[in-house]
């Protein structure tokens, strides 16, 4: 699994209090604000490991159209905008901290609760681009690596070799995934070398080959 860390969304804060008595772990935590500003309290409690970040949050245009009652314009605006590189890097940079073992609390204090037009619309965002469900009203789970894999490499959070595990043999690469494929996987081949075939045999090798154990040439 890529998703080694646990990924929480909540819009009460309560929730961060409950998640740091409880998780055994929280040290490895960190907590994002989607917000412009934080609560004085709750960056002094949480200091060491909270941070602030408007990425997610509807640009001031989709806002706008909010604003009029333009709802179905505002759904097309704000997708299209979580669908920027900017915003995509973003998320790729949460996805590799949850690969890094870490914990990760995404706090939206504007929203009231899960009818909010705009947090509902990034709850929905991130089922149907990354199969995200969430479970317990706060805890989020991913049914496939496949999609954040892609991000992940597509950013060069992970190498070439742990992208091809994470994907079966007959994968349809997105096409700016297929285009760095062919780059990095050039190295490995000759004039002439077919990529797909050359990248299809590396995968192969790795799903297949006995893995072995290191051991200390000396011992002291």
């Amino acid at each position: 699994m890529l998703v080694r860390g646990q990924l929480f969304i909540t819009t009460d804060r309560e929730d961060i209090t409950t998640l740091s008595m409880n998780a055994p772990a929280f040290s490895n935590t960190i907590i994002i604000v989607l917000s412009e500003d934080v609560e004085k309290d709750l960056e002094y409690m949480y200091q060491d490991r909270i941070t602030v970040s408007s990425t997610l949050l509807p640009q001031l245009n989709a806002l706008c159209l909010m604003i009029d009652n333009e709802i179905n314009a505002f759904h097309m605006e704000y997708e299209n905008y979580l669908n920027s590189s900017m915003v995509e890097e973003f998320e790729a940079i949460i996805f590799k901290a949850l690969y890094n073992y870490m914990n990760v609390i995404l706090y939206v204090p504007e929203a009231e609760d899960f009818t909010n037009i705009w947090y509902s619309h990034l709850l929905q965002h991130f089922y149907q681009k990354y199969s995200m469900m969430i479970f317990n009203k706060i805890e989020a789970k991913f049914s496939s690596d496949i999609i954040i894999a892609d991000v992940l490499y597509k950013f060069n959070f992970i190498d070439i070799f742990t992208y091809l595990l994470h994907n079966p043999e007959n994968y349809q690469y997105p096409y700016d995934i297929w285009y760095k494929l062919q780059l990095d996987v050039s190295v490995f081949c000759s004039p002439g070398d077919n990529p797909l075939y050359i990248i299809n045999s590396m995968k192969r090798y790795m799903q297949y080959a006995p893995k072995y154990r290191a051991v200390p040439a000396v011992i002291f």
